[in-house]
C-alpha cells in the first residue's frame, strides 16, 4: 500500500468515527474507529487558547498583506 486516505464519518445518530481508506477502495472504509468528545475543562481550555492564537495570527496576516500607497498622495 502506497497511500491511506484518513475521514471524519458521521453516522445518522450524531456520532463520528474515523475511518481508514486503503489505495484500492477509496469508497468503503477498511477500518474505523470511533470518536468520542473530551469536555474535560483542561482540554476546552486549551483548545480555546489556540484558537485565539490562531485569530490573532490571522488577523495579523491580514494587515501586513494590505497594499501601501504607491503613488504617495500624502506629499502632494
Amino acid at each position: 500500500m502506497k497511500s491511506m486516505v484518513l475521514r471524519i464519518l458521521k453516522a445518522p445518530d450524531g456520532s463520528r468515527k474515523l475511518g481508514f481508506y486503503n489505495e484500492h477502495d477509496s469508497k468503503r472504509p477498511y477500518n474505523s474507529i470511533p470518536i468520542t468528545l473530551d469536555t474535560s475543562s483542561q482540554n476546552l481550555n486549551a483548545m480555546e487558547k489556540l484558537r485565539l492564537v490562531l485569530i490573532n495570527k490571522k488577523k495579523n496576516q491580514e494587515k501586513s498583506y494590505q497594499q501601501q500607497d504607491l503613488i504617495g498622495f500624502d506629499e502632494i
